[in-house]
Parts: structure tokens; C-alpha cells; sequence
């Protein structure tokens, strides 16, 4: 045993050795390459970064250009043009309100954009997002030098990018448009996109215009016009894509790239910033061999002995418990950190062993428990008004609305009577939904308006917990609708996304609500105040382990929305 114990650290030593050696070999060829090869990953990264402002920048241009192709699709418009119109002083008030809040909804596409300015020449008149009158002189003027300008191209006056149109060819300002829009971006916001781009070393980023002349720079020096003019160019007059110069006796690695609106986007860095650390790096690889080959044969031996074999010991040790045998307890004969992780592992063992008999179980239980609670709160109160319609309905005569009341009134208290389990197909819940809207919109069929859309076909056999949806009709029809004397409006849809649905329940209830309470009250765990859209949110994530639940936002109809996200088969 002796004699193999040393073939062993011997071949330990040798291996040691002999690794130490590969890696001194590899370390040497390594530091004859690194610089070139850190040089073209900081190309790569400089190249990812200024692609994605330029995809950035260029999408957003080309979206804000669409955007004043379609605003001047605005049927007011023709309206506001000429000096004589047919609208009224309160109807040309509210279509020059309508087109302001249709500039503010284009100025607001885009943190890069600054404001809008939408000119009338012929009228004299000027929309702005805060303001709606004559045109003072000073904008009769900026409004002459934005008509010198083509169509939608990306144009700079007066320190600011804009883009110009008309909504008509032209030639010049002679042809004294109907209207003229006026988008200007920000120069800041691009400064301080540009400064992202700086990484804290001396490097940094530029925008330069060429038809305009301009350059912008994400720092507040004039390295950006220096690194302009030192940028080598190929034989068509075009920058190099990737190159090295240098500036002020210091060297930079400079990446140029072309927007579509024709401007040019560069990077730059320090190239001794990025290699310094090389140098550093040689000497500290050098000692650190050193040490190593010192310490080799003493490391090597104590590893063995100390710690090699008793991490075997463990290593096979949990090879049992990912069998799923906890019984078997591993033992160390020396007093030593071993000795105590080895008692750990045993009591973590034998507490494993007691959380999967005892809590895992027992929360199992709990849970369920708890969903039958919170099922029983369900209490529908609203029908007793149903059967006195359905009584008018026969009194009048109105045999054919009867029987579709009484129809959808046995629908419901069939889906309500059924001793069935906990949970149900989606289609069922989505019939008896559908059932409680019909009966409320009978009721209140001089002031509502109920809209359901149709389940998509293959969500129908999908498992959700009883009455999720119902009570969420009811709580629109209760305080969202409640006051509405006329065109009240219930809406309930179902959009994919991906593998999940979203049902959303929306009203246009003029109420104010107080969205954060709301979303508050859904995460009360106290059993004794939980009701309502808190009840659903609750058997939601107990049935869906978490993953699904309610969410409250503002409807696009003017009231409240609540969302039902259901968490797709695939996922689950």
C-alpha cells in the first residue's frame, strides 16, 4: 500500500509538473496574440454597439416619417386649412383640440423627439403641444426656413435635427402649402445616448451629418471633431469600417458605420487602456508559475490525503440521496471540517427525509383546503331581479325573450348546482360567463352594451378553477356600471400571447379608482377580509402554483380592466 501511495504522488508530481509546463508554453503564445485578438473582440463589441444605435436610430426616423405620413390622414385637417371654412367657431375648436392631442400623441412616440410644431401658412395659425394660435413673427420665420427643406429628410437649423412635411409634393416654399409638420429631436437625448458608449476610459461616441456639417459628441470636448478628421478613407472617399489612428500622441481603435438618413456613427477607445493590463498580466503569470512549482509536491500530497479521498466519501454519498436513499449516513475517523460536514450531511439527510413526510404533504392538504374555502365565498345575489324580468317578459307576452331569459337563467343555476370538481373546462366557465352577461344585459338592455368574444378553439378543453370569471362581470356590472344611466359598455375578450391567454374584462364606468389599492387588496393573505377579485387572485395562484393570476390596469374604454393571465399547456 505504501509503495502504490508514492507511484501515486509521483505520478501526481510528474502531471503537476508537466501541466505547469503547457501552461507557461501556452501563456507565452498566448501574450503574442492577445493584444490582436482583444483588439478585434473590442471591434466586435464597438460594432455591436454602434449597429444597435444605428438600427435604433433608424427605425425610430423611419417610424416618426410614417407617423407624419398618416397625421396628415386626419379629417380635420382639410377643415383647418383654407381661410374659409364650414365649421363653426366651437366645431373648429374642438378639431383644432383633436389635432393638437394627434401631435402629442406623435411627438410622444420617442424619447429622441423634442416637440411639434404643426404650421398653417395659409391661415396663419400654429399648433404646438401647449399652445394653439397666430403664428408670432419668430415662428412665421423658422416656419419659412423649414419650407426650404425637402420632404421627411433629416435636416439640422437653429441646433436641432428636425424632419419637415407637407403632406404634398412641392418644390419650394412658393407653393405655399396647406399645412406644414415640424418634428425637431432632442440633442441632448442623443448626447446622452452617445455617452452610454464612453465606458469611463477616455473613449466615446459622435453622430456626424454630413449634408448638414454637424457632428454631435456624447462628451462636451472636441476629441470627436479631432477623431473626425484623423478617420482614413478608402479610394470612393468613404470611411474605414474598423482602424487604428492616432490623436494628441495617443493611439484609438475607431469603428465607422453609415445610418440610412446618411450620417455617420463612430466609436472610439484608447488602444493603452485596453493593452495595459496585458503587460501587468505577464509579470503576475510569472510569479504566479513560480509559486506553484515551489509549492507542488507539498500541495499535491496534502490534497490526496486530506481532502481528496474524504470528497469521495461525499461525492458517492449524495450519489445515494439523488437515488432517493436517505438512510444511508457516511462517517470520518479523524476530528477535523470533514467530520462536522459529515454530521451535517446525516442530519440534513434525516431532515429531508422528515420535510417530504411532514410539511410537503401537509402543505399539499392546506392548499387544497384553502381553495375549497375561498370556492365557498362565492355567493351570486343578483337573481332574484332576473325572475322579475322574465315575469314582465310573460306578462307582455314576449314569449321568445322569456324562454332565452329562462334559458340562460337554467344555465346558470345549473353550472351553479352541480356538485362537480374543483376545477372545470375553460369553455364551461366561459358558457356560464357568457350565461350572467346575457341575463345582465337583459336587465339593463336600455343602458348596456355586453360584447363576449368567442373562446379560441383549442383553449376550450383547458383546466381552470371554478368561477373566475363570473365574478368579474358581476364586480363591472356592480361599481363600474352601476351609474351609468346610458351607453354603458361591457367588453370581454381572449388574446394569446405566445403559449398563455389573457382574459380581460373591461368597462367604461366613469368612477374613479384607485388602481395601486386595488392591486394592494389582491395580496391580503388575511382569510378574513379576502372576497371579490382578491378571492379569484388567490385560487388563481394556488391552482397555477404562482404562475397565474389577476391584473389590474386602466380599459380602453375609459374604465377599469382587470386581467385573467392563464399560463399556456406547453409551459406547464
Amino acid at each position: 500500500m505504501r509503495k502504490r501511495f508514492r507511484s501515486i504522488q509521483f505520478k501526481l508530481s510528474v502531471g503537476f509538473v508537466l501541466i505547469i509546463l503547457v501552461i507557461m508554453t501556452i501563456t507565452v503564445f498566448l501574450h503574442v496574440r492577445s493584444t490582436e485578438a482583444i483588439r478585434e473582440s473590442i471591434y466586435t463589441r464597438m460594432l455591436n454597439n454602434v449597429s444597435y444605435f444605428q438600427r435604433s436610430l433608424d427605425r425610430e426616423l423611419e417610424h416618426i416619417s410614417q407617423m407624419q405620413i398618416d397625421f396628415f390622414q386626419d379629417r380635420n385637417l382639410p377643415f383647418l386649412t383654407g381661410t374659409e371654412s364650414l365649421l363653426n367657431d366651437y366645431e373648429r375648436r374642438e378639431a383644432f383640440l383633436q389635432v393638437q392631442e394627434r401631435l402629442r400623441a406623435v411627438t410622444g412616440t420617442s424619447s429622441l423627439v423634442e416637440d411639434g410644431t404643426l404650421y398653417f401658412p395659409k391661415t396663419g395659425y400654429v399648433i404646438t403641444e401647449s399652445r394653439i394660435g397666430i403664428m408670432t413673427s419668430a415662428q412665421r420665420e423658422e416656419m419659412t426656413n423649414y419650407l426650404q427643406v425637402g420632404n421627411s429628410d433629416l435636416h439640422y437649423i437653429n441646433h436641432h435635427f428636425f424632419m419637415a412635411r407637407t403632406g404634398e409634393v412641392r418644390t419650394g416654399f412658393s407653393t405655399n402649402p396647406g399645412q406644414l409638420l415640424v418634428i425637431r429631436f432632442s440633442t441632448e437625448e442623443m448626447q446622452r445616448q452617445l455617452e452610454a458608449f464612453s465606458e469611463g476610459n477616455g473613449g466615446g461616441a459622435f453622430l456626424y451629418s454630413k449634408s448638414n456639417e454637424v457632428l454631435i459628441a456624447g462628451d462636451a470636448t472636441d476629441l470627436g471633431k479631432e477623431i473626425y478628421q484623423a478617420l482614413k478613407k478608402d479610394e470612393t472617399g468613404r470611411e474605414l469600417s474598423t482602424q487604428r489612428i492616432r490623436v494628441g500622441g495617443k493611439n484609438y481603435l475607431a469603428l465607422a458605420q453609415m445610418t440610412e438618413t446618411g450620417a455617420l456613427i463612430v466609436q472610439y477607445t484608447p488602444e493603452d487602456e485596453v493593452t495595459a493590463w496585458i503587460r501587468q498580466s505577464w509579470m503576475l503569470a510569472l510569479l504566479f508559475l513560480a509559486v506553484m512549482i515551489a509549492f507542488a509536491a507539498a500541495f499535491i500530497f496534502y490534497v490526496q490525503r486530506v481532502v481528496n479521498r474524504p470528497l469521495r466519501t461525499l461525492y458517492d454519498a449524495f450519489g445515494q440521496v439523488e437515488q432517493g436513499r436517505l438512510t444511508e449516513h457516511i462517517h470520518h475517523e479523524r476530528e477535523d471540517e470533514f467530520s462536522y460536514i459529515y454530521d451535517r450531511f446525516n442530519e440534513t439527510e434525516d431532515h429531508l427525509s422528515w420535510l417530504i413526510d411532514e410539511v410537503y404533504v401537509q402543505k399539499n392538504l392546506v392548499q387544497k383546503a384553502q381553495m375549497k374555502q375561498l370556492q365557498a365565498q362565492i355567493n351570486p345575489h343578483f337573481l332574484y331581479n332576473s325572475f322579475f324580468i322574465l315575469s314582465r317578459r310573460i306578462h307582455r307576452q314576449d314569449m321568445e325573450g322569456a324562454e332565452a331569459l329562462a334559458n340562460h337563467l337554467g344555465n346558470y343555476f345549473k353550472y351553479l348546482s352541480r356538485d362537480q370538481s374543483d376545477d372545470i373546462s375553460l369553455a364551461e366557465e366561459a358558457a356560464h360567463a357568457q350565461s350572467y352577461a346575457a341575463i345582465q344585459g337583459t336587465r339593463f338592455a336600455s343602458r348596456l352594451e355586453v360584447h363576449f368574444q368567442p373562446l379560441p378553439e383549442h383553449w376550450r378543453n383547458f383546466r381552470v378553477p371554478r368561477l373566475i370569471l363570473q365574478p368579474l362581470l358581476e364586480n363591472a356590472f356592480k361599481y363600474g356600471l352601476e351609474d351609468k344611466a346610458e351607453d354603458g359598455k361591457l367588453r370581454v375578450s381572449f388574446r394569446e400571447e405566445g403559449r398563455n391567454l389573457r382574459i380581460l374584462v373591461e368597462d367604461n364606468g366613469e368612477k374613479p379608482v384607485d388602481l395601486t389599492a386595488i392591486r394592494d387588496s389582491l395580496e391580503e393573505n388575511d382569510p378574513q377580509v379576502i372576497s371579490g377579485m382578491a378571492n379569484i387572485h388567490r385560487r388563481l395562484r394556488i391552482y397555477f402554483h404562482g404562475r397565474s393570476g389577476l391584473q389590474i390596469t386602466k380599459s380602453e374604454l375609459g374604465g377599469l380592466a382587470v386581467v385573467i393571465l392563464l399560463p399556456g399547456e406547453e409551459e406547464e
